[in-house]
């Protein structure tokens, strides 16, 4: 079993494997997300200290994480602005597991003992505690419980209706009569339409709070499938 950095050039395969296999993943994080999160922050230095573990050539384990620096000089822990992500491949048998996740706390104990006195931002999305979380929280780290639902958006519209509190039912009804909804994905999006998204959010913060590159990167995100957007006008 091997450790694999984000310096090595077999990572990004390997990290995409991994990404691809995991019903649970983070959806962030993505390669373009990356690009577009240092786009938003880029007042800011990061560093890319990701890592995974692999066995004959299967990725198993996956933490996305980087160093960064605010203006401020403060320095953070995360995934690039966002939460740490941690990955893991599907029906592992416990001696890839236990091997695993003995690599991921090593690595993850260097990184912060080689960091001391900057702040890790993780959120446990899984079931079960992730070694990531197990290793943090060993460090004294404070948790803070969150409630969370996640929804089959593959059940038919009317369960998935029947389940809606009737207040937010009132609300879906209102928008349906009123508003004309659009689905943009990879098959129908425009700049012209990121456009109009990114004119209303600056009419909405009544300034312009990020690049225009920022707006294309997303473009690029619904363009290559990793993302979608809903243009809704009254």
């Amino acid at each position: 079993m091997n450790l694999v950095r984000a310096t090595d050039a077999h990572f990004p395969a390997l990290w995409s494997r991994l990404f691809a296999g995991d019903a649970l993943q983070y959806p962030l994080l993505t390669p373009l997300d990356i690009i577009y999160s240092k786009e938003y922050a880029k007042d800011s230095k990061f560093e890319d200290v990701s890592f995974l573990t692999e066995e004959n050539g299967t990725p198993l384990m996956g933490v996305r994480v980087a160093l960064r620096e605010l203006p401020d000089g403060r320095r953070e822990i995360s995934g690039f602005g966002r939460h740490i992500g941690y990955l893991e491949a599907p029906q592992m048998d416990a001696p890839s597991r236990d091997g695993s996740a003995g690599l991921v706390r090593e690595e993850l104990q260097k990184l912060l003992q080689a960091n001391e006195t900057a702040t890790a931002y993780y959120l446990e999305h899984r079931p079960t505690l992730s070694p990531v979380s197990r290793l943090l929280l060993d460090a004294g780290s404070k948790a803070t419980p969150r409630f969370s639902q996640i929804i089959n958006l593959l059940a038919p519209e009317t369960q998935l209706r029947s389940q809606l509190r009737k207040s937010y039912k009132s609300l879906i009804n209102w928008g349906t009569k009123n508003l004309q909804l659009r689905l943009l994905d990879h098959t129908n999006v425009t700049t012209e339409a990121m456009e109009q998204f990114r004119q209303l959010h600056i009419e909405v913060a009544g300034r312009e709070t990020r690049s225009k590159e920022s707006w294309g990167l997303q473009f690029e995100m619904i363009r290559q499938r990793e993302a979608f957007a809903v243009l809704a006008v009254a």
